[in-house]
Order: structure tokens, then C-alpha cells, then sequence
């Protein structure tokens, strides 16, 4: 059978005809990337950070891979919905993933901001009390806050 093929392809070229190559063509090696997404809020600003695992088909056989642990980063005042996205393993029949992280003001920066309205209305409520002792003198009535 070879013979032949080889007679034939030597026909073909001395008529110009078009030829097959005599060597076997081989499909590609199979490949797949998975990826996940971790979406970042944080207050005023947005980041994304992708991690794609790649993974070949050999001798019929994926491979797989793994995505690396991610640590959040910290805002002061603010608490992160996770510290860490853990790190995963990826086979084939692992999916493309999105992973959100949020912030949220912490107690102390709602205590902190609560300290700092509860001064603020002390000091108003002294400036309208020296104001009101000169409107009483003036025989004007009293403002109220």
C-alpha cells in the first residue's frame, strides 16, 4: 500500500498535480484555560485581578493546575468582606469563577465618627447658648437648634 501511495505521489508530481504530504499529521495538544476573577471594592476605588490556570490533554489524560492563594488588602476603617481567597485546585471540569470583595465601615470608624458628631453638636449647642443670653438681654426670643 505504501508503494503505492509513494508511485502515485511521484505521478502526481511529474503531472504537477497536487500532493499529500507521506507523513502522518498529528492533532494539536488539547488546551484549556480557567480562569477566576477576583473583584475588589474597595471605598473609592475598584480593582480586578485575574488568575488563569492552563491546563493540556496529554495521552487523553488533562493535566491540572492550581490558583494561588489571594490575601485582600486592608483599609484602614474598613473591614473586608474576605481576608483571604484561598488557594484552589483546577482540573478540567473546573469552571471560569468571579469572586467579590467588599468593605464595610468597622465599628471603630462608626464609633469614631459618632464621637466626633456628638462634639460637633456640644459645641453648636454652646455657641447658641451665648447667643441666646445676648438675644434675652436684647429682649429678642430665644433660637432654638
Amino acid at each position: 500500500m505504501r508503494k503505492q501511495i509513494t508511485v502515485l505521489a511521484a505521478m502526481a508530481a511529474l503531472l504537477g498535480l497536487a500532493t499529500v504530504s507521506p507523513k502522518p499529521v498529528y492533532a494539536k495538544t488539547a488546551t484549556k484555560k480557567v480562569t477566576r476573577t477576583i473583584k475588589v471594592y474597595k471605598p473609592g476605588k475598584y480593582t480586578t485581578v485575574k488568575e488563569t490556570a492552563t491546563l493540556k490533554k496529554k495521552s487523553g489524560k488533562w493535566t491540572s493546575s492550581s490558583w494561588k492563594a489571594y490575601k485582600t488588602p486592608t483599609v484602614s476603617g474598613y473591614k473586608a468582606s474576605t481576608t483571604l481567597v484561598k488557594a484552589a485546585k483546577v482540573t478540567y471540569k473546573t469552571k471560569n469563577k468571579t469572586v467579590k470583595v467588599t468593605y464595610t465601615a468597622s465599628k471603630t470608624a462608626a464609633v469614631k465618627a459618632t464621637a466626633s458628631t456628638d462634639s460637633n453638636s456640644r459645641l453648636r449647642q454652646a455657641a447658641l447658648s451665648v447667643v441666646n443670653k445676648f438675644r434675652a438681654k436684647a429682649g429678642v426670643k430665644a433660637v432654638k437648634m
